[in-house]
């Protein structure tokens, strides 16, 4: 791989959540797959494939979504750059697009205790590519749980790839991070190919660490990045020098945003250093400036940087007991809604069909409405876990079995309808004592039907 005299940039916006609902390559330590630590969805193909250009092993998407439909780009948007293929592969030559629906998911399953106090990395990556020959590169918003990432405008992001093609990712950094060069002004390169010490905190690859700038003259180098402001911003400087100085040693500070300050510090020959900058609030530009000090006998230097954006998280996940009840329901009745998908509640726009959430610190269902939606079989007893359930309408389906006496045992339970379907037995004491109170509203009829046996029509003449 070429990546001799760049100077290589990884700029990363990052929104720490726990539940995963849209994701490309999502990678953790211990998951266990082809590539250890990483998941890795190609959407839009049919089965799964080792690409070789990358040595990553995708997946299919078919296991984690059950919506949209599949599709190729037009072949005038598919690449023959041989460098671009090795970096990419054939990954964005297919796409999964979703015409119905307001809302549209991915899940990923994750044990409960392997994920606890984990973090994870979600890179989710977009190309329009003409594929229904309308030239409308769609624009939508994309959420990781039940909270806003951020809204993607598919035509920018194909323009960034075909701009950024020499680059360094898999297998030279673990993470599969991707490296963009970038040049400083005033600035030339300097390189090495001796190897790096690799105990460097933050696994940058070595292949990256073996290329670095300094200023072309003066003891000071400045950059600035443009970021989106009102943010807080984690920013990491990697250094290792790379060349060998009997009498002299590289001695810098950095300053970010014109008044924060770190250093001094000494570099060591070929051993990494990183230097964070945490919750940095921006507004504008990012800036940064490295300076040698007084007793520096040379030039600072700059290998790599990384940047990172902080999203609050805003929005809790539906409460989880209601989230299995709910979702327990959906699969005894084989309900088919395509928006019964994601968190239950939020966002507040995209609640389930059907349900009424009251929105606290943590959602909670409160009301549902399955009224002549073919249900059949007997009442779920997973509804008895909606314990701020307020309202439940399972009218004129084709309901059969008894009334579950574990309804009763909801405490905030005002109107049971359960009228129009072929219910048998006896209400349960403890459900008529509410509705003899007026704590219940209680509705139950069962269906009936009128049979006439006609022996014919006759009239007199």
């Amino acid at each position: 791989m070429m990546f001799r005299n760049k100077l290589f940039l990884f700029i990363l916006f990052v929104t720490c959540f726990e539940d995963l609902l849209l994701a490309i390559d999502v990678q953790r330590r211990n998951l266990a797959t082809e590539n250890p630590g990483f998941l890795s969805i190609d959407c839009g193909v049919e089965d799964d494939y080792l690409d070789h250009a990358t040595g990553i092993w995708f997946k299919s998407d078919k296991e984690f979504t059950s919506t949209g439909e599949n599709h190729e780009i037009l072949p005038e948007f598919q690449s023959d750059d041989d460098e671009y293929e090795k970096q990419f592969g054939k990954r964005y030559n297919t796409l999964r697009s979703f015409p119905e629906g307001r809302k549209n998911c991915y899940s990923l399953q994750l044990e409960a205790e392997s994920a606890k106090n984990s973090s994870f990395r979600i890179r989710a990556s977009f190309s329009y590519g003409n594929y229904d020959r309308k030239n409308q590169p769609p624009k939508f918003d994309l959420y990781v749980g039940v909270n806003y990432w951020t809204t993607v405008d598919s035509n920018a992001y194909g323009a960034f790839f075909r701009e950024n093609r020499s680059s360094a990712r898999y297998k030279d950094d673990i993470y599969d991070r991707i490296w963009y060069p970038y040049r400083l002004p005033n600035s030339v390169s300097v390189s090495t190919s001796s190897d790096i010490d690799g105990s460097n905190l933050y696994k940058v690859p070595a292949e990256v660490l073996r290329t670095a700038v300094r200023p072309s003259n003066g003891s000071s180098m400045t950059g600035s990045l443009s970021v989106a402001s009102d943010y807080e911003y984690n920013v990491y400087f990697h250094f290792a020098e790379l060349e060998v100085f009997e009498d002299k040693l590289r001695e810098i500070s950095i300053t970010v945003n014109g008044g924060i300050t770190q250093g001094p510090f000494t570099l060591e020959y070929l051993k990494p250093l990183s230097i964070s900058f945490q919750k940095l609030l921006v507004v504008g530009n990012f800036t940064f400036t490295i300076a040698s000090t007084n007793e520096s006998g040379l030039p600072p230097i700059l290998n790599a940087l990384e940047i990172y954006q902080l999203k609050q998280i805003e929005h809790s996940a539906t409460n989880q007991s209601d989230v299995d009840a709910i979702v327990s329901t959906k699969h005894t009745y084989n309900i088919d809604r395509d928006d019964w998908q994601g968190d239950p509640c939020l966002p507040k726009d995209t609640t389930w069909t059907g349900l009424s959430c009251r929105f606290d610190t943590t959602p909670r269902i409160i009301s549902l409405n399955l009224s002549s939606s073919k249900l059949t079989g007997e009442i779920s007893p997973s509804l008895a876990l909606l314990q701020e359930i307020e309202s439940i309408d399972l009218s004129y389906n084709e309901l059969t079995g008894s009334v579950p006496e574990v309804l009763a045992r909801l405490p905030k339970l005002k109107l049971l309808n359960l009228s129009g379907n072929k219910l048998k037995g006896p209400i349960p004491q403890s459900l008529q004592d509410k509705s003899d109170n007026g704590s219940l509203l209680l509705r139950y009829g069962r269906v009936r039907f009128s049979l006439l046996n006609s022996l014919g029509s006759f009239y007199t003449a």
